[in-house]
């Protein structure tokens, strides 16, 4: 964001969805994502919380078997540690695919994600 000149701050809210925030990558198939001698210390989204963050929501799939919820179960302790305010929910019966899938009109009677998302973004930016 800093090449654009946008800080954490000048965003109104941040939503979450089965992400992979606090993982050892280096164990997985997702390790050459990243560089050939990065840490999880390096680059895990739960350890890089700098400054002023806006609000942000974290959902996580209630039938992921990708991301598994500790990721958001430690996203969360940094967020609130860091003083950063954060909200969690569950997707009811949703896969880490259905999960965000579930957004797109055809899809949207496989779960409940987008009535979550814009619930909170009604709540959070008003």
């Amino acid at each position: 964001m800093a090449p654009y000149g946008i800080k954490p701050i000048d965003i109104a809210a941040v939503i979450g969805i089965a992400g992979p925030y606090s993982y050892d990558f280096r164990k997985f198939s997702s390790a050459t994502a990243f560089g050939p001698n990065a840490t999880p210390d390096q680059v895990m989204p739960d350890r890089q919380i700098k400054g002023a963050q806006p609000p942000y929501l974290l959902l996580t799939a209630e039938k992921d078997k990708i991301v598994h919820v500790t990721n958001t179960i430690k996203m969360t302790e940094a967020f609130k540690k860091a003083g950063v305010t954060v909200e969690t929910g569950e997707i009811e019966g949703a896969s880490h695919a259905t999960s965000i899938g579930a957004m797109a009109p055809p899809l949207r009677w496989v779960n409940d994600v987008r009535a979550q998302v814009l619930t909170y973004l009604d709540k959070t930016l008003k």
